[in-house]
């Protein structure tokens, strides 16, 4: 394998855009297990790849005549390019190493910006820049920001984004960014799945929290409520911050049976919030008893 990796690289010194040796490269380093070189050839092909579409128009030739010239030479290399972006998505569900694989992922998004397994990307991004593994929260952001410049639509970058500000007390940002989330998830479309219901329902978890920050505790409830009727039996612990967010703002607004009912339910799910709940939960008690 590495002696037919040698050769492959010296074709492509002599032949650098040519995409039948890169495909080529990729099956060899995928075989190999080596993910470093299949993403090198990867983004490398794919930016041969996206550079037809960016190529000037001849002089003298028509528009309609351009547009067709493109339209076929895509035709001509849309195998190798499908295979070099499945392979390079590959690379980075293989790689276990959390600093290699956010280099792959940086390499795989610069060399295919519209790339059919963005959400997944993204994911994966998010996961190895987080707290579990890297741990770095400005490249983070920028990792998101870049995302929503090429794909405005990206629901994984949206709801970062979102989290993010919310939790540096930018609440009209993280507002801006969740309800847009909302927009693209669309939950209530007959053809909604269950993670784009879910990504709603964080969005609107992170708008009602923002909202308390914001010490609108009317605007925060409906937001929290509809939170929770996404989250139910889907995510218990998103689930549970909605319902602790409930039942602050209903005591708040000195709506303690409304308060009850919700920390009641928030008391019984074990994770962070459940002492969290379970207290307050005491403290409406004692205040509904002072009531009567």
């Amino acid at each position: 394998m590495p002696k037919a990796l040698d050769y492959g690289d010296k074709a492509l010194t002599g032949s650098p855009h040519n995409l039948d040796i890169f495909v080529s490269q990729a099956g060899i380093a995928q075989q190999a297990k080596n993910n470093l070189k299949l993403m090198d050839y990867a983004a490398r092909g794919g930016e041969i790849c996206n550079a037809i579409a960016k190529q000037p128009k001849p002089e003298g030739m028509s528009d309609e005549d351009f547009t067709r010239k493109v339209a076929e030479e895509k035709s001509a290399i849309q195998n190798n390019c499908e295979f070099l972006e499945t392979s390079g998505f590959n690379a980075i569900t293989a790689e276990s190493d959390p600093k290699s694989r956010m280099t792959e992922i940086e390499k795989f998004t610069a060399a295919f910006p519209a790339t059919k397994f963005g959400d997944q990307v993204s994911n994966y991004a998010m996961y190895t820049l987080g707290p579990g593994q890297l741990n770095d929260q400005s490249r983070l952001v920028s990792f998101g920001e870049k995302t929503l410049a090429a794909n405005p639509n990206s629901l994984p970058a949206l709801l970062l984004m979102a989290n993010y500000y919310a939790e540096s007390n930018s609440s009209t940002k993280a507002i801006t960014y969740a309800q847009k989330a909302i927009e693209v998830a669309n939950p209530d479309a007959s053809d909604a799945d269950k993670s784009r219901k879910l990504s709603a329902g964080a969005a609107h978890n992170t708008i009602g929290w923002a909202y308390l920050k914001q010490e609108k505790t009317t605007s925060a409830i409906p937001e929290l409520r509809t939170a929770a009727g996404f989250l139910k039996g889907q995510d218990e612990q998103q689930y549970a911050r909605a319902l602790y967010g409930l039942g602050f703002a209903y005591g708040k607004l000195n709506k303690l049976t409304e308060a009850r009912e919700v920390l009641t339910e928030a008391a019984k799910i074990q994770g962070p919030l459940q002492a969290m709940s379970q207290d307050l939960l005491m403290k409406v008690n004692s205040a509904r008893a002072k009531g009567k």
